[in-house]
């Protein structure tokens, strides 16, 4: 009985699992553990059908590909010619982007040194390492240091920096979106990818018209941490309309945002 209503709540995944076979041989695999049926022998080389390779270290790491990969959450234009991964994980989106969008020079950022060792693994095991710059930093609303926590029972993925003025955790370096494209020399960002686990709710709205300006596109997670409506606000008030909203609860899910036509 419990294997059928598993079956039965899982029937609106089935878009996502029909990507999933075509996209990967190791389908099988990948869709019964996804939902729930089984479990893989961590670490998992998940291998695409376009020959891009990521190593799964656990269930969270499956959960990322599935979302990008299969769910397809964050579109990515071909016609891509720059594109800023902040909040860069184990390198899911970037490696993905690599392939949507083939002439694209990409800037990931990631402080967490031990996502980071699993990013910079993964982009050598797709010779990626010149396509895309690893930047070892957290995004924020200004440039500086910020403390992330150190929990055991959440994965470093899915930790974010926390308020201005804590000194407990782990310290990292910050930066923000204007001190990167003129550190990085970058005049014009064709896609901001922006997963940043609460950060979006300062990074934003500190975030200057003139780089807005700059900016074609922006794919958000946005989280329960701060109010999605003034958000969503800020960016139609920076000319970008909005393309889709995929919405978990009022203030989580992920939105796909788009420079207005002149």
């Amino acid at each position: 009985m419990s294997r059928v209503f598993k079956i039965l709540k899982n029937v609106k995944r089935s878009p996502e699992v029909l990507n999933c076979m075509r996209k990967s041989e190791q389908w099988p695999d990948l869709v019964m553990s996804y939902l729930g049926f089984k479990g893989l022998d961590y670490p998992f080389t998940f291998k695409t059908r376009d020959k891009q390779q990521i190593v799964l270290e656990t269930f969270h790491d499956l959960v990322t590909i599935w979302v990008i990969f299969f769910r397809q959450e964050y579109k990515v234009p071909s016609d891509c010619k720059v594109i800023i991964d902040a909040g860069a994980n184990i390198g899911s989106f970037s490696i993905y982007a690599s392939n949507e969008a083939p002439n694209a020079q990409i800037f990931a950022l990631e402080p967490f040194p031990s996502t980071l060792k699993s990013f910079e693994s993964n982009l050598k095991l797709n010779q990626l390492d010149q396509k895309v710059k690893v930047i070892k930093k957290a995004l924020a609303d200004q440039p500086g240091e910020r403390y992330m926590n150190l929990e055991e029972d959440t994965p470093s993925q899915s930790i974010g920096i926390q308020k201005e003025g804590s000194k407990e955790g782990l310290c990292v370096i910050t930066t923000t979106l204007s001190h990167l494209m003129e550190d990085e020399k970058i005049g014009h960002i064709d896609l901001l990818k922006i997963d940043v686990e609460g950060a979006e709710h300062e990074v934003l709205p500190t975030t200057s018209g003139d780089v807005y300006q700059k900016i074609e596109n922006i794919c958000l997670e946005y989280h329960p941490n701060g109010s999605r409506q003034k958000l969503f606000e800020l960016l139609e008030s920076q000319s970008f309309q909005l393309v889709y909203d995929l919405r978990n609860s009022e203030n989580s899910g992920v939105a796909w945002f788009k420079k207005k036509v002149a």
